[in-house]
């Protein structure tokens, strides 16, 4: 499954992404915006984390995309949906990739893709302290809609998320609900 953008192709993830995830998962604020990724990220760890995604079943509703600009086809980032109602969106770019606009767009591809599958309510949760990412949820269409807990916490003991919902039905039918 591929999903096609103006600028972005995201492909499943492929055994030869595992020095790109390492790299990317290096920079400091994925670990520390992402309590499940490890700090001091190694090649080890980007092999466990593809064994694990890509041993999935194909009718598993966690789905995580490669983000890649075309046409180098090198990974930049990845996007993970969890096609399910009320799933939850969730994504990290390398520091190199990032202020372009290249999260905003594969969120938004994938949330569209979502909407085609069925799924009419996605979530999203970000660090208190994170504003970046929470500009890609604003800006791929999610709705703020303030503190919500988060399990497991943060690294710095947080355990409030800024929570987001995309309600593709308000999307697909404007005017009052």
């Amino acid at each position: 499954m591929e999903i096609r953008t103006e600028r972005l192709l995201l492909r499943p993830l492929r055994r030869e992404d595992a020095e790109a995830i390492a790299a990317g998962c290096a920079d400091p604020d994925v670990p520390r915006f992402i309590p499940l990724v490890p700090e001091g990220y190694s090649e080890d760890d980007a092999h466990a984390f593809l064994d694990s995604a890509l041993g999935r079943a194909e009718d598993d509703p966690e789905k995580t995309f490669a983000v890649t600009e075309p046409p180098a086809d090198t990974l930049v980032g990845a996007v993970t949906v969890r096609l399910r109602e009320r799933g939850s969106v969730g994504y990290w770019l390398t520091p190199e990739a990032r202020g372009r606009g290249l999260m905003t767009e594969a969120v938004r591809a994938v949330a569209a893709w979502a909407r085609d599958e069925g799924i009419r309510c996605l979530t999203l949760t970000a660090h208190p302290d994170n504003a970046t990412s929470q500009r890609v949820a604003e800006r791929a269409g999610f709705r703020r809609i303030g503190l919500v807990p988060h399990e497991p916490p943060f690294r710095d003991g947080t355990a409030v998320a800024e929570g987001f919902e995309l309600d593709a039905i308000a999307e697909r039918e404007p005017g009052p609900r």
